[in-house]
């Protein structure tokens, strides 16, 4: 017994070590041992993976007193683990600071990866708020506050309500007397309130003194073991995290871009200070000060981002900016990369160029790699469309109810004729909405899409394979006119009145390549061929866009009803030297010679 005991002390101590945790964890291995704070777990459906996967709810009360923010913490998704430090140690956190906290854990689900599994996440977000479904929080005492909802990777951190600028301090002279126009006009007449002289009089509906500053909030790896680029989407929402919303944004963007292995960051529109939802609301056609400040405003949220990039984790180099609607206008300016020293798009009559006070980070630079703009400012003002634009995405909902849709086509033609860089989404069957849903005429989903071309240039390093974006014609098209050409829009009914005097309707046989590939290779590496026999046909590639979009010129017409064959290989390489993964066929038929007539 003597000599026995230290033995059996020993299988004691390790049972404990192994199996306690195990238990304490809700016996699956992998759970944050989150000891008094579990109120629910449950098996969740995610509806396009079609399993189920285990959800813990945690709080640190029985029931919330009032509705609590919410963090949806993503386990053991498919993309690696950047963040080092524990479940335990960041949960803990959150749930001290009266957050509710929900973990979903996909462990063993290869198929849990971006962008497949993110909109399985953006149901999961429709069953927590019960969006046209039940709440899986029915019949517990626990309520999640509408639109405070975030969607971390496990690993990562929230930091929330970060300054980057303050109109007060750093926006152009001029800015709070036409914040004090708006009160003496719209806020007076609304509200009946006095007309003020002095702009330090304004105040919220509340009496506080009105908030000149603007915020972002970041999700970023914790004890990252690399840096990560980043993804910034310029907000449209006052209440910044209501732009995560189905209702909203029409997709699981943002935080898609989060469980891809970017750092996230939200920032604010350049907002008139009454606007606010905490000061008077949204006041529609004066809510905004982006024409006098939209640029200053701008590119000091990528100063910001690089000032800061130790403390987030952040790669400084790669840097994305979305901006769709009232954040698009920043965003063309960002995507400029001579922007830096120009000018706003106005200045405030009567007053000198300059702010109060010094731009904040200054001689860090602004500069982005990749941008997306659409249907907002950018639309608006094509002047800054111009030809040394960073790789670029837009888009348009045939139904967008600010009437976008009717000058899509001459946008697009000054991408175009500057020769950028771009993708465009004409999207037939969406409004006002970021890009979701499958292009027939590219023949692809396009948010895989949007995924995969800004995946290629801000991740290089895990990337390093140029990728074919879509080609002209698709894959299995039958009605290619004998000159190559195939539908490369909409039909004519949907398209805008006009639109064919600046676009065209057909393109000739055409391959995208993402990032950027040499014309040498593309000249022996990508073949047109006649499927009975191989024979190739004689033709020139020509390059377009920064060498990413290629299109071919037959030396003579192609043979009617006939079957082809436009082989891409591995001959093609990037700038950089790396070769296409594999070999790409893709396969087409010429229309009849009685159907010679383009469509």
């Amino acid at each position: 017994m003597q000599r026995s005991a230290p033995r059996f002390a020993q299988l004691l101590c390790l049972f404990i070590f192994m199996v306690c945790p195990w238990l304490a964890n809700g016996g699956e291995v992998g759970t944050p041992a989150l000891d008094g704070f579990l109120r629910q777990s449950l098996k969740w459906r995610a509806p396009d993976l079609g399993v189920e996967v285990p959800v813990r709810v945690y709080f640190a009360e029985a029931a919330t007193s009032e509705p609590a923010p919410v963090i949806v913490y993503v386990m053991n998704h498919g993309y690696p683990r950047v963040g080092q430090e524990s479940d335990e140690s960041i949960l803990s956190d959150y749930l001290r600071q009266g957050y509710l906290v929900m973990t979903v854990d996909f462990a063993g689900v290869s198929e849990a990866v971006s962008p497949k599994f993110d909109f399985d996440l953006l149901a999961l977000q429709h069953a927590i708020y019960g969006y046209k479904t039940e709440s899986i929080l029915a019949g517990e005492e626990l309520e999640p506050l509408v639109d405070y909802c975030w969607f971390l990777p496990a690993g990562c951190r929230l930091a929330r309500d970060l300054v980057y600028f303050d109109l007060e301090k750093h926006g152009s002279f001029g800015t709070k007397e036409q914040v004090l126009k708006v009160w003496n006009g719209r806020i007076h007449q609304r509200f009946g309130v006095p007309k003020l002289d002095d702009p330090e009089a304004m105040t919220n509906r509340d009496g506080t003194p009105l908030d000149y500053k603007l915020y972002m909030d970041i999700i970023y790896p914790s004890q990252p073991s690399r840096p990560l680029s980043v993804f910034v989407y310029n907000a449209t929402q006052s209440n910044r995290t209501r732009g995560t919303r189905n209702d909203v944004t029409s997709g699981p963007h943002i935080f898609g871009f989060s469980m891809r292995g970017y750092v996230t960051a939200n920032s604010d529109h350049c907002w008139n200070p009454l606007s606010r939802h905490w000061a008077w609301g949204f006041l529609d056609g004066v809510f905004t000060l982006d024409t006098w400040n939209g640029l200053k405003s701008n590119t000091a949220a990528i100063r910001f981002l690089r000032t800061h990039a130790e403390s987030y984790g952040i790669n400084p180099e790669l840097i994305c900016a979305m901006g769709y609607s009232k954040g698009s206008y920043g965003v063309i300016r960002l995507a400029d990369p001579e922007h830096e020293g120009q000018a706003e798009h106005a200045t405030f009559e009567g007053f000198p160029e300059g702010s109060p006070e010094p731009q904040p980070w200054p001689g860090v630079s602004s500069r982005i790699s990749a941008a997306y703009q659409a249907v907002g400012g950018s639309a608006r003002r094509p002047e800054y469309v111009r030809s040394n634009l960073v790789p670029s995405l837009t888009a348009c909902g045939q139904f967008d109810k600010f009437k976008f849709w009717p000058i899509f086509p001459e946008l697009i033609e000054t991408y175009e004729s500057r020769d950028v860089n771009h993708l465009a989404f004409w999207m037939h069957e969406l409004a006002h909405e970021l890009p979701t849903g499958f292009d027939p005429w590219h023949g692809r989903d396009r948010y895989e899409l949007l995924t995969t071309f800004f995946d290629q240039y801000l991740k290089p390093d895990e990337h390093p394979a140029p990728v074919v974006l879509y080609t002209f014609p698709k894959a299995g098209d039958a009605r290619v006119g004998l000159d190559g050409a195939s539908q490369a829009l909409p039909d004519r009914e949907m398209l805008p009145k006009d639109a064919l005097k600046h676009v065209a309707l057909e393109e000739p046989i055409t391959v995208h390549f993402a990032p950027q590939v040499t014309p040498e290779s593309v000249a022996g590496g990508v073949r047109v061929v006649r499927a009975a026999d191989g024979a190739a046909v004689a033709g020139t590639w020509r390059a377009r866009r920064g060498n990413t979009y290629y299109q071919f010129e037959p030396a003579a017409e192609l043979e009617p009803g006939t079957e082809y064959r436009l082989v891409i290989g591995t001959g093609v390489r990037s700038e950089r030297g790396t070769a296409l993964a594999g070999e790409e066929v893709v396969e087409f038929r010429t229309r009849p010679a009685a159907e010679r007539a383009g469509l």
